[in-house]
């Protein structure tokens, strides 16, 4: 049984995409947490047990592959709201994963990841409103790409 029908079975309100989100930021971080420390932090007090393998699979594939899952992380949507919608959860999981694990690398990262956080912002900000306009997802979605492209390029 693949992670995402363990998952649905024990009702974890998680999926495979927010996994690796959280493994790739706890893996940017300056002192990434070994498999357990990071299982406990991402999925807390609930059983982990019955899907344990396949996440510690994610886990080893996502440290040996990072810096290209890394560079394809951010979801390719058509529209910019669409980008927008899956892309908050996906790096909300990503910074949080990069909280647990301490301070960047590098002054460069650390600074990239507070765009990022600013960015998780501007997403709601923007969703939530009626008004907004197909340009300002557009820009907000470059802005999150260019940030993006520059984490990936600082990793070595």
């Amino acid at each position: 049984m693949n992670l995402q029908e363990l998952m649905n079975e024990t009702g974890t309100q998680i999926n495979e995409e927010k996994v690796r989100a959280y493994f790739l930021g706890n893996f940017t971080g300056k002192k990434p947490l070994n498999f357990e420390t990071t299982l406990a932090e991402m999925i807390g007090e609930e059983d982990a047990s019955s899907f344990h393998t396949e996440l510690k699979r994610i886990f080893d594939e996502t440290r040996s592959d990072y810096k290209t899952q890394l560079a394809s992380l951010l979801p390719a949507k058509d529209t910019s709201k669409e980008f927008l919608n899956e892309s908050l959860e996906t790096l909300d999981y990503f910074l949080t994963g990069f909280a647990s694990a301490g301070a960047a690398r590098s002054p460069e990262t650390e600074e990239v990841c507070e765009d990022l956080e600013t960015f998780v912002l501007d997403i709601e900000e923007v969703l939530a409103k009626d008004s907004a306009s197909t340009e300002e997802m557009d820009d907000l979605r470059e802005e999150i790409l260019g940030a993006w492209e520059e984490l990936v390029s600082l990793q070595s």
